[in-house]
This record gives structure tokens, sequence and C-alpha cells, in this order.
């Protein structure tokens, strides 16, 4: 009897050490640490020579009280309410107002947690990131207060949003005025991931313009925007604000609003400053599902300056 009894000791005492003193604390507090895991830089924010990656990240406790850290590393270690819902998001520190921005990382907790019996991880991705824009907005203007949306938003189902983003063609442009009243209504359907109205344009670079056959990325890591044909310039989607294509020599930002596109110019990485210029033709459109269908003779063109 003795002995077993001296044993039981000694095996607990061997176990005690595997178990850390966060847990511990998490454990008695009812709070959990969850291991964030960040994604590798984006194709286009490699290209612009961003240095680092530098995180902004950003979560939520107690409804709306907000957090926020800088991150150098890969994965970091937050502690988080246990089972609380909150959205993370991270952003990339970006110094050179030249290039980007870049598309928010992210991910839903507890919803997109990968968890064991002692740990839980939380891997951001970028279709993770769009979705935890959404559920932010939604978490800080729900009519009902930040109580009712938790409650809300904690019932949705996140996998599925963040499934139907990744499928989408331009999730860079995802209509958020109609996303998130849809999610906090309760009326959710998948029609309702939509985009903003994209338009038609045809960028043509005056200055500083790359070589034919220089292939361009999209913002959204992953897509390859087009190939740069040469003097004829090149025809693009695109919604309404700024939007910039990274090739191998250099950025083509496009300024777009309203009807008409009024700044467009090619910024060569190897320049501090740029001075160069561009044209962009504007045609009025129809966007039917995946159709668009051009006005050619309602064309219009914009001389535009840096």
């Amino acid at each position: 009897m003795k002995y077993c009894l001296l044993l039981s000791i000694v095996v607990i005492g061997l176990c005690i050490p595997v178990i850390s003193c966060g847990m511990l604390d998490s454990a008695f507090s009812g709070n959990e640490e969850v291991t964030l895991i960040l994604p590798a830089l984006p194709p286009a924010a490699e290209r612009a020579g961003l240095p680092g990656p530098v995180w902004k990240v950003r979560w939520y406790t107690e409804g709306t009280t907000r957090h926020e850290r800088t991150i150098e590393d890969k994965a970091f270690v937050l502690t988080l309410e246990k089972g609380q819902f909150t959205p993370i998001l991270a952003e990339l520190d970006n110094p050179d107002p030249r290039y980007g921005p870049y598309p928010v990382a992210g991910s839903i907790y507890p919803a997109l947690a990968v968890s064991s019996l002692e740990t839980a991880e939380l891997p951001a991705n970028w279709s993770g990131g769009a979705a935890a824009l959404a559920a932010e907005q939604a978490l800080l203007s729900a009519y009902g207060g930040s109580e009712t949306a938790v409650i809300i938003l904690s019932r949705f189902n996140w996998s599925r949003l963040v499934r139907e983003i990744s499928g989408m063609t331009y999730p860079e442009y995802i209509d958020y005025t109609r996303l998130v009243p849809a999610i906090l209504s309760g009326t959710f359907r998948v029609y309702d991931i939509k985009t903003r109205p994209l338009f038609a344009y045809r960028i043509v670079l005056q200055k500083h313009t790359p070589a034919p056959g220089e292939e361009f990325l999209s913002l959204w890591p992953g897509r390859s925007a087009f190939v740069w044909p040469g003097e004829e310039g090149v025809s693009v989607e695109l919604a309404d604000g700024m939007n910039r294509f990274y090739g191998t020599t250099g950025c083509i930002t496009v300024q777009t609003g309203g009807q008409l596109a009024d700044n467009t110019f090619f910024t060569p990485y190897s320049l501090q400053e740029d001075d160069s210029s561009g044209t962009v033709k504007w045609y009025e459109n129809v966007r039917h599902g995946d159709c668009l269908h051009h006005v050619p003779d309602l064309v219009q063109t914009a001389h535009n300056h840096p």
C-alpha cells in the first residue's frame, strides 16, 4: 500500500511540470491561450520590397474593448476569454505610401480555432481577414449593442463565409454595406456576398512604361491580374477607389472614382519619386453576374497626373 502511494506521488510530480503556468492561469481565470499563426507576405508586398513583415494585430474582449499589439514574429500567443466571440485582424505595417494597402489577414475566435487538449491555434489568412472585417463592423455597429451583437455573431456560420469568400473572383471588393446588415439581421444568404460595382477601364501609360510581357499581380494574394501587352494598354475591371498592380519592375496605380479614373501611373521600384503620368479610358457598363457589357461610344479619356 505504501509503495502504491509513493508511486502515485511520483507520477503526479512528473506530470505537474508538463502544464505551463499560463495554462494553469487560463484554467482558473476562464481565459484561453490561443496561438495566432500569421501568413507569409503577399507576393505583391514581396515585389514592392516591403520589409518585415511587421503586423498590427487587434482583437476585442468584453464585447467592444479593443486590444492592439505590434508583432514581428510568424506567431504569437493571445490570452482570450475562453469561448467568447471576437474577430482577430492583422494588418501589415506599410511605411511606403507608394505601395499597398495590402489585404487584412485574420480569423474568428472561437469559430475557426483548432483546439486540442493542450493547445489552441488560430490560423490567420486572407479570406479569414475579409470575414473578420465583416465581423468587426457587425460587432461595432449593432443597434442592440455589443451584447446582442456577440450573441448573433457567435451563432453565425463563419466557416461557410470563409469558404465562400475563398471562391470569389474579386474578394478585395466585397460589399460590406450589404453583407454586414444581412449577418446581423439573421437573414444572411450566400447571395449577400457580393462585390461593389465593377467598371471596365483601359489603362494606357505614357511614361515609365513596363516592358511588354511583364506579369502584374493583384493585391489579393495568389492572383495574377494581367500581362502588360505594350503601348495599346490593358483592360481591367475595377471598383471605385485606389487599385494597384505589382509587376516585376514596378507598380501601376489606378485611382478611380465616379465616372473617371483621375489618376494613373507606373512607379518603377528603383525610383524614389515618380513623375510619370498615364491615361485611363472609362467605359460605361452594366454588370449582370459574370457578364460585363461595354458601351464603347460612351468612352471618356482622362489625362492624369501622379
